[in-house]
């Protein structure tokens, strides 16, 4: 991600609580005193424009908007489905996972009730105790 940003590029993003100018935005930077490079360029005084580092809150700002703009198209797909849901669950085959007691207990293929090398044995097959 970038660090530095042209008053033009912190324009376009329409931040949300940040002026709307380039004048208001550059009298923003030069009042709070943001650190700031040349980068060279084509037009600008002397080739070289100015690109500001935000402060974090600003970053924050910057952040969310992109993430935003990422995942904004990704709002309408449906939720995913576990891995028991995607194989069919108990219509392929499969066991019904079990929780009990804070522990998540499931049938094992084999017929064997074992697990994870405990000793104790179990009902409905093994189970995978939560460090929780």
């Amino acid at each position: 991600m970038k660090t530095h940003y042209s008053i033009s590029e912190l324009l376009e993003m329409n931040l949300e609580k940040f002026p709307k100018t380039n004048r208001a935005i550059l009298y923003k930077v030069e009042r709070e005193k943001w650190s700031f490079i040349e980068a060279s360029c084509q037009g600008g005084k002397n080739g070289k424009r100015r690109e500001y580092a935000p402060p974090p809150e600003v970053l924050k700002l910057i952040q969310a908007k992109k993430l935003n703009e990422v995942l904004g198209g990704l709002s309408d797909l449906p939720a995913p489905l576990s891995s028991y849901e995607e194989k069919g669950g108990e219509e392929a085959g499969l066991p019904s996972p079990d929780v009990r007691g804070g522990q998540l207990t499931i049938g094992v293929a084999d017929g064997s009730t074992e697990h994870n090398g405990c000793a104790n044995r179990h009902d409905a097959g093994f189970c995978l105790r939560s460090s929780w």
